[in-house]
């Protein structure tokens, strides 16, 4: 299961266009506003197929505020791109925040990294795979952390190949690259509730697929908490 339900504000009107095989896509960006209001907003590309794209081509305007519900699909080299399923528009004061991820999936190659501060506070950090519904297998990549509760029982219980189901918000972290001095930035599911799926012995198979994708490389010592 991959599933986000985003509320966005457009931020370039739609193209719409025809592919070889006759299939129409409609490509719009779309800026989301961290619930940090101090965070810069998440920008996003979104394509819609078929009919979906046709409404949004004729519908969406630059400024506009919706709800976007679809399938985020993240491959290494490219730029995050929601697969849009449905959307409308709204009104934003009547609805102020709308960050909604579910997903399932298999724990990465490595078990949770897992810091403790003199606060009591606790996080974990870990990778989901999450298979694509087609027939090649390939999988998106999702960078998790979860703190407190949650984070103790990625902890104690997440492995490499765990089937989990985890609900929680998209982030984006945003630093500056130690060595080149350059703005950096990478995409994390912020996790609220995690759920353990399957059996000990489904838990201890590990995920195809290659290392956890991130908008690019970045080593641990990058990421600041």
């Amino acid at each position: 299961m991959n599933r986000f339900t985003l509320l966005a504000q457009v931020a370039s009107s739609p193209m719409l266009k025809t592919t070889a095989n006759d299939k129409q896509i409609a490509t719009f960006m779309v800026e989301i506003a961290q619930y940090n209001n101090d965070d810069p907003s998440i920008i996003l590309s979104v394509s819609a197929w078929g009919a979906i794209a046709t409404d949004a081509a004729e519908s969406v305007q630059q400024g506009a505020y919706l709800v976007l519900e679809g399938r985020l699909r993240l491959e290494k080299g490219h730029q995050p791109e929601l697969q849009l399923s449905r959307f409308y528009a709204v009104t934003p004061q009547y609805l102020p925040s709308l960050n909604s991820v579910c997903l399932v999936g298999r724990a990465g190659k490595d078990d949770p990294k897992v810091d403790y501060f003199e606060s009591g506070s606790v996080v974990a950090k870990f990778s989901l795979a999450v298979n694509r519904p087609t027939r090649d297998k390939e999988a998106d990549w999702f960078n998790l952390e979860t703190w407190g509760k949650t984070a103790q029982v990625a902890a104690d219980y997440v492995r490499r190949g765990s089937l989990l189901a985890v609900v929680g918000s998209l982030k984006q972290d945003n630093w500056t690259d130690k060595t080149t001095g350059e703005p950096r930035s990478k995409l994390v599911i912020r996790v609220d509730d995690l759920r353990l799926l399957g059996s000990r012995r489904d838990s201890e198979a590990a995920p195809a697929g290659g290392d956890q994708w991130s908008n690019g490389p970045a080593s641990d010592e990058e990421i600041p908490f």
